[in-house]
């Protein structure tokens, strides 16, 4: 049988030399095409069905697997296949596409192949991850793809990169390297300071890249993109909305009162008109497609855990009314009804974060099912219906952890100590009573944004069903470097988006973000909460409310920061909370 395959393949062998045209072959005629149009891998003709296909390391002869010839990088333009057909541009520069790379929309930057697009909102969540999918930090690693395997930087005469600049997202603006990053918030304030690292500032001065160093700007004239600062706008910072250039500034408070009102310096409004900037002038939208269009415009209520400290007086230091809702924490042994009454009384919706906790670390979901706190229940239920008022109970939170004895990942004494069949069991149970009592009361069901112990069960092996909770509740931290397990700073919709695409699929009920904030250690905390909030408004447009847990917490030692400790993060949050209203009105 050996034998047999052996001489078989050098049979192949020898008609495939045959057949080939000696020595180049730049349209792949001779050979079989990738069969992914962004792969530009040419097989050899005896490949057959094989190339490219999960079998394609099975052909005793040649190589049949885009990789593999990829990365023996031979041109069609001076061989025959196996080979890469247009390795290099007309310049000597190797293409994206010729190197198994994704080109991003600036022209330059060559993401991984499997992240099926390249930069964008949610390019973290890609496969290949921040690394290999977002031009920011394929940018800022400023590898040529003349040397290297996506991810990459496409090199040319005219690119950002190949002067040592950072590109921003209007694709035209050129900032120095040492800005960190080009535009945005706070670019005023970074090394170099406005006039370098600020898109306006650059725009005005007008130095063409071709004969300056950055700060300077890319010459648009060879393509046909019509780029926001080239039809005479001005690009919000959700790099999509164009204003009107009057505006002086794209979205954000008091749009409406700027030059050219409403219509042309407000994002939601330029969002809702819809109008395509590849066929008109300002206002418009770069990509009428985006995931933000057509499906912003929703209320979204704020809420906040404060501890002691009055909501009121962070009203009072923003100096308007932000909190729709208050969170309260308390215990299933010390219900006391005359908190809830405070909160409606300050003028908030109260959510009540029930907690099954004792000076015992045993398992709690067989007691709930057993009775044992039915009593306090049972009361706290008279009174929920005796005082009239509709308010929010969320029990059993972050049942998907190992930290509360309620936790279905929850180990004690040595083993997991909780099953689903028991928690669903011991949920229904607590919402019966307030039912049976007829309780104005609505229940949350909240999930954590990651499973405890590093478990990578999905989500949805925790869902227990939504027949009797009204809405659903994601919580999600970002604990920068705050534990020897948080060695990173994630971005909100990093932490969140996986669990609201999991949750989405499960459930029509509404969905709430339960609890978040950020440690400042090492992260620019001012730039996470703007984000945060703007991301909420045009990445997860199923979000409906989120409270905030602005309350300084020491665990184990370390001090977890979450309050606005400084007036630059108030702002920042201020400015954030008046750009979702903008951005979702």
């Amino acid at each position: 049988m050996a034998m047999r395959k052996v001489f078989f393949a050098a049979s192949l062998a020898a008609f495939w030399k045959l057949s080939a045209v000696d020595g180049a072959d730049p349209t792949c005629s001779t050979g079989i095409r990738h069969p992914d149009p962004s792969n530009q891998s040419c097989c050899a003709s005896f490949c057959g069905d094989s190339c490219g296909a999960v079998d394609c390391g099975d052909k005793s002869v040649g190589s049949c697997c885009g990789s593999a010839i990829i990365s023996e990088n031979k041109s069609c333009d001076s061989n025959d296949p196996p080979c890469v057909v247009n390795v290099s541009d007309s310049n000597g520069n190797r293409t994206c596409s010729g190197i198994g790379g994704i080109l991003a929309d600036d022209g330059s930057t060559c993401c991984l192949g499997t992240c099926g697009t390249c930069g964008g909102t949610g390019c973290d969540a890609r496969t290949g991850g921040i690394d290999g999918c977002c031009t920011s930090s394929i940018k800022s690693a400023n590898k040529s793809c003349n040397t290297n395997s996506p991810p990459c930087i496409k090199q040319s005469t005219s690119t950002c990169t190949s002067k040592g600049g950072l590109l921003a997202s209007d694709s035209i603006s050129c900032c120095p390297e040492s800005c960190g990053s080009c535009g945005g918030y706070g670019c005023d304030s970074r090394p170099g300071g406005k006039e370098n690292c600020c898109v306006s500032s650059i725009q005005t001065a007008s130095k063409s890249c071709d004969s300056n160093s950055p700060p300077c700007t890319m010459d648009t004239t060879t393509t046909t993109t019509r780029y926001c600062s080239t039809i005479g706008g001005i690009l919000a910072e959700d790099g999509n909305t164009c204003c009107a250039n009057s505006c002086g500034t794209c979205g954000g408070y008091g749009c409406d009162t700027r030059p050219g009102g409403k219509s042309s310096c407000c994002i939601s409004e330029i969002i809702s008109n819809n109008i395509s900037c590849d066929t008109n002038d300002p206002p418009c939208l770069k990509s009428t497609t985006s995931s933000s269009t057509g499906s912003v415009q929703r209320e979204v209520e704020v809420g906040i855990f404060t501890g002691s400290t009055s909501p009121k007086q962070r009203e009072d230091d923003f100096g308007m009314e932000v909190w729709s809702y208050r969170l309260i924490f308390m215990s299933i042994f010390d219900l006391q009804f005359y908190k809830i009454e405070d909160v409606f009384n300050d003028g908030y919706t109260p959510i009540l974060n029930m907690e099954f906790l004792s000076s015992s670390s045993t398992p709690v979901l067989q007691k709930i099912i057993d009775g044992i706190y039915d009593d306090e229940l049972w009361k706290f239920a008279t009174e929920c219906t005796d005082y009239g008022k509709t308010f929010w109970i969320r029990t059993l939170h972050e049942y998907n952890g190992d930290w509360y004895p309620w936790g279905i990942l929850y180990w004690y004494e040595g083993k997991q100590s909780n099953t689903m069949d028991q928690y669903k069991q011991a949920l229904n149970k607590i919402i019966g009573i307030f039912k049976t009592k007829g309780a104005p009361v609505k229940f949350q069901l909240d999930i954590n944004n990651v499973n405890g112990l590093d478990d990578t069960t999905p989500l949805s092996y925790f869902w227990p069903g939504d027949e009797n909770i009204d809405a659903v509740t994601i919580t999600a931290y970002n604990r920068a470097y705050s534990t020897p397990n948080h060695q990173y700073s994630w971005s909100f919709y990093k932490h969140f988006q996986p669990a609201y695409d999991a949750i989405s699929k499960l459930t029509s009920k509404p969905i709430w973000v339960a609890e978040t904030a950020t440690t400042s250690y090492g992260t620019d905390k001012s730039t996470w909460i703007r984000e945060c909030f703007r991301s909420i408004a045009l990445d997860f447009p199923r979000i409906t409310q989120v409270t905030w847990f602005l309350y300084n917490k020491d665990e184990e030692g370390m001090l977890l920061d979450w309050d606005l400790n400084t007036d630059e993060q108030k702002q920042a949050f201020k400015d954030g909370f008046l750009e979702l209203k903008e951005l979702t009105s």
